[in-house]
């Protein structure tokens, strides 16, 4: 694949389907003659003026593939890329650069992109509204991953505007997918019960990413990955949910990673099909680390069923409905705080299989119904008897120097088998 000349820009106030930006040349080169063969990579009738291999050429097919990168530049008016356009067509609008309105005019960049891509949404104040339509991105692991990202200060919003049946914002169906940087919100009251869904990919990732505006009002999950998953390998990294359901992975035997770390929940609806801030079933290997969980209307992690080889380490799960871990399967359970939960600080649902589990270094205080059940204390473990934070209720998790809460926590030394 011929390496992309830099990321593909979008900015929803100015381009359009066929004006340069970004990805070519400074002066805008576009027009209607573009001439595409199916059997062939080179296309015909366009200006290369200016143009060099590694920019991105449109071309307004009447289906398939209307984006890839040019590979060479033939002549004054021909050049080669790295696919076909899928269709012998001619006198078709083209543009160097792919520079679009909005995401609603630009779909078609989510549909064929390749493998190193990087798109990167620029922010101007207003969101970028989506209508009528899932975005399906497809690509592939052999040049790395497809990025949707920002480089702005503030998070883009990419929302859902439908108030019809349409299920997700992203039906994402391809090998390798990241989004950076972004704000995900599904504002209107339609009948759907999920924010988001994924399936039949083999990596995805949301990394820094805002899930606050995904609509709670239908009990949406903020991400779900569902039975007919065939997602490989999921990462949820320093993103924020409020005031949303949770994540949400059930049934999906194909999935065979999950890494949840250093994100923030907070005030965690009920989900429609789970009521904890982070739901794990049938997953084997799943990693919960690192994570901040205030207020989950249910448990704050609940990871059950055929998922062996759990990690649940490091985590703050504070005044929870329910449970603030909840176990089902073989875990490792270990340097979790544990505090003002509704019910156990650590509950173990399988009690026929008790021995699965590792459980040290965890530390508890006012949880309901007790520290834990079904499960014997750790050697280490640690009952708390004041607040260890500084100002849980400013969100200010950080460990304070109070007698009985982080002093506690401050002077215990963890020693790892």
């Amino acid at each position: 694949m011929t390496a992309p000349n830099g990321p593909i820009l979008f900015n929803n106030l100015t381009g359009s389907d066929t004006t340069d930006s970004g990805l070519g040349p400074a002066t805008s080169v576009n027009g209607a003659g573009a001439s595409t063969t199916a059997s062939s990579a080179v296309v015909t009738g366009i200006d290369t003026t200016g143009v060099s291999a590694g920019d991105l050429l449109f071309v307004d097919s009447t289906s398939g593939r209307k984006f890839s990168i040019i590979a060479s530049v033939d002549s004054g008016t021909q050049a080669t890329c790295d696919d076909t356009f899928d269709n012998t067509e001619a006198s078709r609008n083209w543009g160097i650069g792919g520079k679009r309105a909005t995401l609603e005019s630009s779909q078609a960049i989510f549909a064929d992109p390749k493998g190193g891509w990087v798109v990167d949404i620029e922010e101007t104040g207003t969101d970028y509204q989506v209508t009528g339509a899932t975005i399906t991105a497809s690509g592939d692991t052999t040049n790395g991953y497809v990025t949707y990202k920002s480089s702005s200060a503030t998070r883009p919003i990419i929302s859902l505007e439908n108030s019809g049946t349409a299920s997700w914002i992203l039906g994402i169906s391809a090998n390798a997918v990241r989004f950076e940087h972004l704000a995900f919100s599904h504002e209107t009251n339609n009948t759907v019960v999920n924010g988001l869904v994924a399936g039949a990919t083999t990596t995805i990732a949301f990394m820094d990413c805002d899930f606050t505006q995904v609509n709670s009002t239908q009990n949406d999950h903020a991400l779900w990955f569902s039975v007919n998953s065939t997602v490989c390998d999921v990462r949820v990294q320093r993103c924020v949910f409020h005031d949303v359901g949770g994540l949400y992975f059930n049934y999906s035997q194909a999935i065979t990673g999950i890494l949840v770390e250093n994100n923030r929940f907070a005030d965690m609806g009920s989900g429609y099909y789970s009521t904890s801030a982070i739901y794990i079933e049938d997953v084997r290997g799943a990693k919960v680390v690192n994570n901040i969980i205030a207020d989950a209307s249910g448990n704050g992690i609940e990871i059950v069923g055929k998922s062996d080889g759990a990690i649940i380490e490091g985590n703050v799960v504070v005044d929870s409905g329910g449970d603030g871990i909840e176990i089902g399967c073989q875990a490792t359970v270990k340097r979790n705080i544990l505090q003002g939960n509704g019910a156990y600080g650590i509950h173990n649902a399988d009690t026929d299989h008790d021995d699965y589990y590792v459980a040290d270094w965890n530390a508890f205080r006012n949880n309901t119904s007790g520290e834990t059940s079904g499960i014997a204390s750790g050697d280490n473990d640690i009952t708390l008897t004041a607040d260890p934070f500084v100002d849980a209720s400013s969100d200010d998790f950080n460990i304070n120097d109070t007698a009985g809460g982080g002093t506690v926590l401050r002077a215990a030394t963890v020693t790892m088998p």
